[in-house]
């Protein structure tokens, strides 16, 4: 550890500036390029996680983030190899979407706080992390090109609020094994990411969705 970092260890603060710098530092090597793709893929399983939650409730929602999350309610259980049991006391929880973590992590409150529960968000294939700029337009473009259609069209209107399957086709008066074709375009595209919640399936749009939409 450099003499400046453990100087921060104790109570220092004169090595903040080095330590913003070195994050800034990072940041723009390892971070940057894949920024936007990161901020999507949080931004959607958000959008996602909202749905589960309109739909199926608390307990939907907290039973969807398995496998290495465990809901028996009251009682939450994670995967993240520390020992102890936390109590909210009444406070809630606040669930944080990550991208490069593998694993849940509980975090304790401070000062009175809210406990974080940090996990995975769920990846969409469409959008690999780091395929950024033109290549992930070419990418983005070539799939696009699936969607010309006024029932896909319809379809990413209705599920800009996020609805099941069953919903979908309803709406579209369409089977439901058609709107399964059509979600299984849009999904490939990048445009809405989909969740399995026991015998529903859920549809929302991503960022990239919502911002064809608006036009």
């Amino acid at each position: 550890m450099p003499a400046w970092a453990a100087a921060l260890a104790d109570g220092d603060p004169a090595g903040l500036p080095r330590l913003a710098q070195a994050l800034q530092d990072y940041h723009d090597v390892a971070l940057a390029s894949c920024w936007d793709v990161v901020s999507a893929q949080v931004d959607a399983d958000l959008g996602m996680r909202t749905q589960v939650l309109l739909h199926g409730g608390v307990d939907a929602l907290l039973t969807g983030l398995r496998p290495k999350v465990h809901w028996a309610a009251p009682v939450l259980e994670t995967d993240d190899r520390i020992a102890g049991t936390l109590s909210s006391e009444g406070t809630g929880l606040l669930l944080v979407p990550t991208y490069f973590s593998v694993g849940p992590v509980l975090v304790p409150p401070f000062s009175g706080g809210t406990p974080r529960l940090h996990y995975p968000c769920v990846r969409q294939a469409a959008q690999p992390a780091g395929l950024t700029g033109p290549g992930a337009r070419r990418v983005l473009g070539n799939a696009l090109a699936d969607l010309l259609g006024p029932t896909r069209a319809a379809a990413l209107a209705v599920l800009a609020v996020g609805c099941s399957t069953s919903e979908l086709a309803a709406r579209l008066g369409v089977t439901p094994s058609a709107v399964s074709k059509h979600t299984a375009v849009l999904r490939r595209a990048g445009l809405i990411i989909t969740h399995r919640e026991r015998n529903t399936v859920l549809h929302s749009l991503t960022p990239l969705g919502s911002a064809l939409l608006e036009g």
